[in-house]
């Protein structure tokens, strides 16, 4: 007979099948109970996946070592990921900043004023990097890590088979670069937002994403 043991719980702020955000688990459990059951409204959804595309294009610049050919590559992938499913918002519209023509302009003006290559050595193999890290030791079973030994299954007589972090955080580290003034590793986070007002910026004082990001990159 299987014993049947519950999924672990994922921590998780870059998305997935039903992750329980950082950030809304800090801001209100309403907002991360919505967010672990993938409700969204149909702005919010058409906004990550706009964000998506972004990422996809500044990985691909990064990916590149930021070069000018590197950012041709980037708004190529831009214009083939968004540009058709931008077609079907309404330029006179509530969402007319997520166009095509809006958003590539917004990013083109970004590659104009960034200046990425002067500060940073980047390493095309740490962009883009996913990761799943367990933050404590007890196995979904309910046993520690160390009552399971190499063959993984658990030596409590659970029926346990394999060990699994009761709770994991996951995430996906938009890049590692090196500074090249003091050598010492930072990571990217690339963030996207209709409007930088002074509140959208200071949400990000006490963002466990970043920290948290910092923690799995060491």
């Amino acid at each position: 007979m299987t014993t049947t043991f519950p999924a672990p719980i994922v921590l998780s702020n870059s998305g997935g099948t039903a992750p329980a955000s950082l950030t809304a688990l800090a801001t209100c459990d309403t907002r991360a109970w919505l967010a672990a059951g993938n409700w969204s409204t149909e702005e919010e959804k058409i906004a990550a996946d706009c964000g998506t595309a972004t990422h996809t294009a500044l990985a691909a610049f990064l990916r590149g070592n930021a070069t000018p050919q590197a950012r041709q590559e980037a708004e190529a992938v831009f214009e083939a990921v968004w540009r058709g499913p931008a077609e079907a918002i309404d330029p006179e519209g509530p969402l007319a900043r997520l166009t095509y023509e809006n958003t590539a302009t917004i990013l083109r003006s970004w590659f104009d004023r960034q200046s990425l290559t002067s500060l940073t050595k980047i390493n095309p193999d740490l962009v883009e990097i996913k990761f799943t890290l367990p933050l404590i030791d007890d196995c979904v079973c309910g046993h520690s890590w160390n009552h399971h030994p190499d063959d993984g299954h658990c030596t409590r007589d659970c029926g346990c088979l394999a060990y699994q972090a009761a709770v994991v955080f996951a995430g996906r580290l938009d890049a590692i670069v090196t500074n090249m003034a003091d050598g010492a590793l930072y990571v990217v986070d690339h963030k996207t937002t209709g409007s930088v007002t002074d509140w959208w910026l200071k949400k990000f004082r006490l963002d466990a994403q970043l920290t948290g990001y910092t923690w799995a990159a060491a």
